[in-house]
C-alpha cells in the first residue's frame, strides 16, 4: 500500500518530487501520479513517469 500523497497532474508531482528531493515520478493505476524515492517499491500497475537527473527530468515514453 503507497503511503505517500498523491497529485493529480505531473507537473504536480514534479514539483512535489522537487521540494522532497524524491528522485521518481511514477503514473499510478487509478490515474494519479506519485513521487518515490530511489530503492522504494513501485507500487503493483504503476509505471514509470520520468526521473530526476543531473541536467533535469528525463521523461520515459
Amino acid at each position: 500500500m503507497l503511503r505517500s500523497e498523491t497529485h493529480t497532474t505531473e507537473a504536480a508531482a514534479k514539483k512535489a518530487a522537487a521540494r522532497a528531493y524524491r528522485p521518481a515520478v511514477v503514473c499510478l493505476p487509478n490515474g494519479r501520479y506519485a513521487c518515490l524515492q530511489a530503492g522504494d517499491a513501485v507500487p503493483r500497475g504503476a509505471r514509470a513517469v520520468s526521473r530526476w537527473g543531473a541536467n533535469g527530468w528525463r521523461a520515459y515514453e
